[in-house]
């Protein structure tokens, strides 16, 4: 397991964390996501292996994947 953490921009509430916690964590390779909105930032747990496209993920959602930290 690996953990990678992506700058997202765009979250204002609780409401947004939650949709893009649960928009990762259905991405396959996805095994835990987390969003803090005050932080600007998702940190995702990754299956061994997994190269999942995180990046589609957030931009479907509408909001701005600003890369990786």
């Amino acid at each position: 397991m690996s953990e990678r953490t992506i700058a997202v921009g765009g979250m204002n509430c609780g409401g947004c964390e939650k949709r893009v916690e649960e928009a990762l964590g259905e991405v396959d390779g996805v095994l835990e996501a987390r969003a803090d909105r005050g932080e600007g930032r998702a940190t995702v747990s990754l299956a061994e292996g997994a190269d999942p496209n995180l990046e589609a993920a957030i931009d479907e959602l509408g909001f701005d994947f600003l890369g990786w930290r």
